[in-house]
């Protein structure tokens, strides 16, 4: 049986991967999009893509089967608060920090040489994510976003399997703020 987010402190973790799963520029980054499979589809696979409180990999992975499930987010509490407001009586405006860790494998590819290629690559790719981000949120259904500020990183990590085969990935951090509008 799969538990699902059901009050105010477990379902903005839900509501943040229904807004960058949305993201057409998220879809791109983990290599689905719409097009391809159809949007209701391919709003499902970039959210298979995003994992709440934690990412549980298979330590006996190898660096293959490592490396096919990235790029990911792992979104996570950063904080959250519940304050009494003035009217009506009784109602508690609700907002906090959510704490989401992008990561992917290396960037490699065509005019990426560089560390610096590799970087702005990967710099590029989570910018894109976050303006669009920044434009869907508070409409329609979507997580309403009160900002974003980077926390650690971005930075290097190399993984090594059990055969040896280091996988290196590049990730950040980026705490995002929401509120109830």
């Amino acid at each position: 049986m799969t538990v699902s987010a059901s009050n105010i402190f477990s379902k903005p973790l839900d509501h943040m991967r229904t807004l960058l799963s949305h993201c057409e520029s998220f879809q791109a980054w983990v290599g689905v999009t719409g097009d391809d499979l159809g949007e209701a589809a391919g709003i499902a696979a970039a959210a298979a893509r995003i994992h709440l409180i934690e990412f549980a990999e298979d330590p006996t992975a190898t660096k293959a089967a490592r490396a096919a499930t990235r790029p990911l987010v792992v979104i996570g509490w950063s904080g959250l608060t519940a304050r009494p407001d003035r009217e009506p009586a009784g109602y508690f405006h609700h907002e906090g920090d959510l704490l989401a860790t992008f990561e992917q494998v290396e960037p490699a590819g065509d005019g990426i040489s560089t560390q610096t290629d590799k970087w702005l690559t990967f710099a590029n790719a989570v910018g894109s994510i976050l303006e669009e981000a920044e434009g869907l949120s508070g409409t329609g259904t979507y997580l309403h976003l009160g900002g974003w500020r980077k926390g650690l990183g971005p930075g290097r990590v190399s993984e090594t399997d059990e055969a040896g085969g280091e996988l290196a990935l590049y990730q950040v951090n980026i705490e995002f703020q929401w509120s109830e509008g």
